[in-house]
């Protein structure tokens, strides 16, 4: 970012920004770029997921579906030009989810230093539990 004194006024400490760009645009004499920050991106799918449950050890349907809902966004936003939906419908007849998993677990997000962080596999039984119940095992709460 440029100061009106024609100074260089970093950002994030002077690290470099790793994006995904989209577009370069013009306005005001100025260039723009239009991109995407998948850390950024990663940071809010994780306070998103946190969110749906605090606990983080609830497994129930309801659960279950707004993380597949939440993850679903998220591959949108990675992949918006594959069209998964259709490849999958015609594989499972519409019997499928999106399961989030992380080997290190929710705890301490968006911290760099892994030795600062619980590591404790999320996700790791639900996809499982899924699979019972559609395979007619009840194994999960409707709440």
């Amino acid at each position: 970012e440029w100061t009106e004194k024609k100074k260089l006024r970093v950002k994030k400490g002077g690290a470099f920004y790793q994006v995904s760009p989209w577009a370069l645009t013009w306005s005001d004499e100025n260039y723009y770029l239009i991109a995407y920050d998948a850390e950024k991106e990663a940071i809010h799918f994780y306070e998103e997921l946190g969110k749906i449950d605090p606990t983080g050890i609830a497994m129930n349907k309801d659960v279950i579906n707004r993380r597949s809902e939440l993850t679903d966004e998220l591959r949108k936003k990675i992949w918006p030009d594959w069209d998964m939906e259709s490849q999958i419908n015609d594989l499972f007849g519409g019997r499928y989810k999106f399961f989030p998993l992380t080997p290190v677990g929710l705890d301490g997000v968006g911290e760099a230093d892994l030795r600062l962080r619980t590591i404790a596999p999320f996700g790791l039984v639900e996809p499982l539990a899924w699979l019972l119940e559609m395979s007619g095992y009840p194994t999960l709460d409707a709440k």
